[in-house]
């Protein structure tokens, strides 16, 4: 700028701030830079992880009492009846809980499966009626986001009025074990007893979860059981209306886990807690 005829000459400070400025970093202080930001970054990423899966937990646990409420209150338009669990071979029975194999590639993605089922009636969203913590599932080769990550307890209703006045959740324990428990009145100990469950999706199908409660029996349904699905845990819906979190104590879970459920389940302490949620012996 011209004053007078002179042209302003900026101080000797700010010609070394210009310096400073035009120079740009120098190899060390880009590395020092970089450096902080990787610690930066190592501290907050486990912490966003830690949140989102708190997150997680918190919706799936929502998303089951909401199940439940809706099981609740299906007993309580009927008469005390509890909705059936057992869809029917095939699954056509008009009065269960949901429809639909999640093994079926067509089936895994139909919410009409979901809609048709005598729950939905009471709470119309679907998203209930998975995990926020599924990422999917491989079905005959092919990826697939399933409409339904949870299945209900088999001795959760009977299914006299599909035609089989025989019911039996899990045979060859008559003797130990009521057959299901057909109307409210019979859970005796509601607070114990879980209703609805996350079920892994290599063994999820048509939501008619057995599980044998003395342990004799190997498991052919298994709770979630990944490192994705809150950290080796599994949601359940209890028949007083709370909710709950499970995580897999025994080591061996992993073993199992990794070896798609072929590795032995003998004396595996976590399935002998959830057998003594499953049902209640006679005597």
């Amino acid at each position: 700028m011209k004053l007078k005829g002179h042209v302003l000459s900026p101080s000797p400070k700010t010609r070394a701030g210009l310096f400073f400025f035009n120079r740009g970093f120098t190899l060390v202080e880009l590395v020092v830079i970089v450096a902080i930001i990787s610690v930066l970054a190592g501290l907050l990423i486990p912490a966003l992880g830690k949140a989102q899966a708190l997150a997680q937990r918190t919706a799936c646990l929502s998303n089951l009492r909401q199940l439940g409420l809706s099981w609740t209150l299906y007993s309580g338009d009927n008469d005390g009846r509890l909705v059936e669990s057992y869809p029917g071979n095939p699954a056509n029975n008009p009065y269960a809980w949901v429809l639909g194999n999640m093994q079926n590639a067509g089936d895994a993605v139909n919410p009409d499966l979901i809609m048709r089922g005598q729950l939905f009636q009471y709470n119309n969203n679907l998203t209930i009626y998975r995990c926020p913590a599924d990422r999917g599932m491989t079905v005959n080769g092919k990826p697939v986001q399933p409409v339904r990550s949870c299945s209900m307890n088999a001795f959760m209703g009977d299914s006299s009025r599909f035609g089989n006045p025989t019911y039996q959740a899990i045979s060859g324990i008559e003797n130990e074990y009521a057959p299901c428990y057909a109307k409210e009145s019979d859970l005796k100990r509601p607070s114990s007893l879980w209703v609805l469950i996350d079920e892994d999706n290599r063994t999820i199908s048509d939501g008619f979860f057995t599980f044998d409660p003395t342990g004799k029996q190997r498991p052919t349904h298994y709770p979630a059981s990944s490192l994705q699905r809150h950290n080796f845990g599994f949601g359940m819906a209890f028949a007083d209306g709370h909710s709950e979190v499970w995580r897999f104590s025994d080591p061996n879970i992993a073993i199992l886990s990794a070896s798609s459920f072929s590795a032995p389940t003998a004396g595996n302490k976590d399935f002998q807690k959830l057998g003594l949620v499953t049902a209640t012996p006679k005597h």
